[in-house]
């Protein structure tokens, strides 16, 4: 009976030998596969953050971009707007024409005349309303048939001349154009005592003009 006894026990001792001696080599190859795994979750736990600045960053660079396109594509078309305006009106123009040509707020516009009349050295002309308006001398201001051949406006002319080149009415709007002036500003003098001198002034030719309420027409008064 002893002798069974200590086989088993010879047995289980060479087991437990077995393991003991397998331990470590099972630790070790569990370490190896962990330690490599766990600097790699480090290495991104420590990268995310700044791939997450340089995603929000990267992010702002293209708004601000597309902002700026944006807002280089609606100044050309404010320009290009402006310049026709100012043919149309023979370089004179209010907030009011620019605000409701380009379909812009009136704040915006005004914003817009004041930056182009620093640029190109603009008067102002202030009407009996109190509108400004924003006179481009650079822009030639067209006149009557007949009167662009002249070499200056001033020259003395006989009256024959001025008899055969100066026409017989004018509405508001050629009267305007012949002088160099805003509609608005002929509307608002047509009526005054001194318009026959003002529109003597700023005729190209010193030709004085009268305005009869029943024609609404503006006539000149050739001995002027």
């Amino acid at each position: 009976m002893p002798e069974p006894k200590r086989d088993n026990q010879k047995q289980i001792a060479e087991v437990n030998d077995g393991g003991a001696s397998r331990s470590p080599s099972a630790s070790g190859s569990a370490l190896m596969v962990l330690l490599p795994l766990a600097v790699g979750v480090a290495m991104i736990v420590w990268a995310w953050r700044w791939l997450m600045a340089l995603g929000v960053l990267l992010s702002i660079a293209g708004v601000w971009k597309y902002f700026q396109k944006k807002q280089q594509e609606h100044l050309e078309r404010l320009n290009a707007i402006f310049y026709q305006l100012l043919e149309q009106h023979h370089g004179r123009l209010t907030t009011l024409d620019l605000a409701m040509g380009a379909n812009i707020s009136g704040v915006e516009a005004k914003e817009y005349l004041e930056q182009r009349a620093r640029d190109f050295g603009a008067d102002f002309e202030i009407t009996d309303s109190g509108t400004v308006v924003y006179c481009f001398s650079t822009v030639k201001t067209p006149v009557a048939s007949g009167v662009k051949q002249l070499q200056a406006a001033s020259e003395p002319m006989s009256q024959d001349y001025q008899s055969s080149e100066l026409p017989k009415s004018l509405n508001q709007s050629q009267l305007a154009e012949r002088l160099g002036v805003h509609t608005t500003t002929i509307a608002k003098r047509k009526s005054k005592s001194d318009f026959i001198t003002w529109s003597r002034s700023k005729d190209p030719l010193g030709v004085a003009w009268t305005y009869s309420p029943d024609t609404k027409e503006f006539f000149p008064l050739r001995n002027s």
